[in-house]
């Protein structure tokens, strides 16, 4: 190899350290980027993992949290403790 190639090959490498840096520096983009990388493999490995009923069923089972962490969202905001969410949820049977 020259000159020429290895500051090539050494640029590529620091531009991919650096992107690799900002993912790991910002805590939601690192998350993003592991949900990601999870979808991906779980597609490659499961052919089933992107079918619509799959997607419909795992919909359905995230909006009673979501529901739920939205109304606490704005309990915790109005300085409020409501610690009766996880009570109420268990004597409903979800």
């Amino acid at each position: 190899m020259d000159n020429t190639s290895k500051r090539k090959s050494n640029s590529q490498i620091a531009a991919l350290r650096s992107i690799i840096q900002k993912l790991f520096d910002e805590p939601m983009m690192f998350t993003i980027t592991a949900l990601v990388v999870l979808c991906i493999v779980m597609a490659l490995f499961s052919p089933e993992f992107l079918t619509s009923s799959n997607i419909s069923n795992v919909l359905r089972q995230v909006t009673i949290n979501s529901i739920l962490a939205t109304g606490m969202t704005f309990v915790i905001i109005s300085s409020r403790i409501d610690l009766s969410v996880g009570s109420i949820m268990a004597f409903s049977g979800t």
